[in-house]
Parts: C-alpha cells; structure tokens; sequence
C-alpha cells in the first residue's frame, strides 16, 4: 500500500502540470498560473523544460519571477 501511495505522489507533478497545460488551452489564465505555481512547488529547483514553462508563463502573462534559493 505504501509503494503504491508512493507512486501516486511521484505522478502528481506530472498532472499538475497537465492541468496547467489545459487551463492555458481553456484560456483560464489565474488558474494556470495557480497550477503552475503549485509545479514549481511540487518539484525540485533543478533546470527542465517543465520549469522552464512554468517560470516563462508567469513572467510573461502575470510579471511574477521566482526568488533564487537561498544557499
């Protein structure tokens, strides 16, 4: 059951992400901001396209940057 639970947890991003995908589609746009916070939230500071998408939408459409991490 704990496996289970665990591989669930490790799938969420990717739906989050899905669903901020669908939401730009559906032109909800505080909603895809909303889900694209919760990515960046969701997955490690490391580079990937995925962040990469999320950081560029809410620069572009809301002028939001990411705070670097502290060290």
């Amino acid at each position: 059951m704990i496996k289970s639970i665990h591989e669930k947890v490790l799938r969420l991003p990717a739906k989050i992400l899905d669903q901020a995908r669908k939401r730009v589609q559906q032109n909800d746009l505080e909603g895809a901001a909303e889900s694209y916070v919760i990515y960046l939230n969701a997955t490690p500071e490391t580079p990937s396209p995925e962040r990469d998408e999320a950081t560029k939408f809410l620069r572009d459409r809301f002028n939001v940057s990411l705070a670097e991490a502290s060290q």
